[in-house]
C-alpha cells in the first residue's frame, strides 16, 4: 500500500470512528504524518492538550485501532508517552491475556 493510500485509510477511520469520540469531549486529533514504514503520526487538540486522560484515549482507544490497519507499523502523537513497560501492560489487557482483567469476557 503507497504512503498516501495508508494516510487516507488511517483518516478514514479517524474520521468514522475515533475523532467524533474526542470531539465529544471538545477535542481533536489529525493525521500529522504518514512514514513509508508504516508510522503514523498525530497530533491531538482543543481540550486533549492538557487533558489528564489523553495517554489513555491515545494508548487504549485510537493507536489500538489504528494499529489493526495493514500497514501501520506504530502511532505516536508529540507529548503522549508512557513507558514501554506500561504500553505492553495495556496491550496485554486488550488482548485479554492480563490475569485480573479479561476485557474479552466483559459483557
Amino acid at each position: 500500500m503507497s504512503v498516501e493510500a495508508l494516510r487516507m485509510t488511517v483518516q478514514d477511520a479517524l474520521d468514522s470512528e475515533l475523532r467524533p469520540l474526542v470531539q465529544f469531549h471538545g477535542g481533536d486529533v489529525r493525521v500529522a504524518d504518514v512514514t513509508p514504514g508504516g508510522l503514523v503520526r498525530l497530533e491531538y487538540s482543543g481540550a486533549c492538550r492538557g487533558c489528564n486522560l489523553q495517554v489513555v484515549t491515545h494508548f487504549v482507544t485510537v493507536r489500538q485501532r489504528l494499529l489493526k490497519i495493514e500497514g501501520v507499523t506504530d502511532v505516536k502523537a508529540e507529548g503522549v508517552e508512557i513507558s514501554d513497560s506500561a504500553r505492553q501492560r495495556i496491550e496485554r489487557t486488550l488482548a485479554g491475556s492480563h490475569p485480573a482483567i479479561n476485557l474479552a469476557q466483559v459483557p
